[in-house]
């Protein structure tokens, strides 16, 4: 349940009454739920071919990576967003619920290093009883790919991605990990100078076994891809909000996830809606609806404004 409860923090439906951003000591409120009006995403299993994949250019991108790259990094220290997940799974094909609500808030960013950290803070209600799970506080790099003291980094060669009739140069990087339980390797495709800046991401999970080698069988890959942008969206200005897609195959499973993201609040997911299948032919196993609640951007300090101030 685990697992699938931080998968289901990925996909979405469009939300197009959206709060402004708000700065200092107020806090934005968006709706909880949508309304039957609403439009909402296609929720169809996505087969991995519907992926416009990269391809290889000589596209030249010459702009410094930074915080712009991140959905997070680039807000103030102390600044947080709240968000709730209802999940429903069936069991011999009756519906079971779980409500979950997660604050994630930024404790730190480390401007020479290019990492940020989030404390995840969740609560699991069932009924009229609520369930605190413990604290956890994870580090990511700037572009949103959790990182630790012995990550390896590469720069790969830069490729042109398609999204749509839009061919959009980008810079490749790979980040690659170990824990003792798992063999990680995330591939970004980037470009520091066209919102929404980070356009596809790829990781390979791959299961150790005591000895530290791989487990035959226990490889799990996820593709997420920006799948449409706005009209609007030109280079050096953020569109206000865009389409996104993620699908996640791990031996017979399947998760397939709609998002859309604005650039201009904490964490960047307005509302995400994941789907699990067995199978092409099989019906939906699990299904989640992730929605924001609330956000708070903080008041700049110092370091970020001296921050900031070399960036530009």
């Amino acid at each position: 349940m685990r697992a699938r409860l931080i998968v289901a923090a990925l996909a979405v439906a469009f939300l197009p009454n959206f709060a402004s951003r708000v700065v200092g000591d107020e806090r934005s409120t968006v709706p909880s739920s949508p309304s039957a009006s609403e439009p909402r995403p296609d929720a169809e299993p996505l087969d991995e071919d519907e992926f416009p994949l990269a391809l290889e250019s000589d596209a030249d991108v010459d702009a410094a990576s930074s915080a712009s790259t991140s959905s997070w990094a680039k807000f103030p220290v102390g600044s947080w967003a709240r968000r709730r997940a209802t999940s429903v799974s069936y069991e011999d094909g009756r519906p079971v619920q779980s409500v979950t609500e997660t604050k994630i808030l930024l404790k730190s960013v480390d401007w020479d290093k290019k990492r940020y950290e989030l404390q995840y803070e969740s609560t699991i209600k069932l009924g009229a009883v609520d369930f605190s799970r413990k604290s956890e506080t994870v580090a990511y790099d700037f572009w949103d790919v959790p990182v630790d003291d012995d990550s390896t980094v590469e720069e790969l060669a830069p490729v042109a991605l398609k999204i749509g009739l839009k061919a959009i140069p980008c810079r490749t990087r790979r980040v690659s990990r170990n824990t003792d339980k798992v063999r990680e390797t995330t591939t970004v495709w980037y470009s520091p100078v066209v919102a929404p800046h980070i356009f596809q991401r790829q990781t390979i999970r791959e299961s150790k076994l005591d000895d530290g080698a791989s487990e035959s069988g226990t490889t799990s890959r996820e593709l997420y891809v920006v799948q449409r942008l706005p009209a609007i969206a030109r280079i050096g200005i953020a569109p206000p909000n865009y389409v996104a897609r993620s699908s996640s195959v791990s031996g017979s499973r399947k998760l397939s996830t709609s998002i859309v993201f604005s650039p201009s609040i904490p964490g960047g997911s307005l509302r995400e809606n994941t789907q699990e299948t067995r199978s092409a032919d099989d019906p939906v196993v699990y299904q989640t609806d992730s929605v924001l609640l609330d956000y708070y951007i903080a008041r700049p300090n110092e370091d970020s404004r001296r921050a900031l101030s070399r960036e530009e």
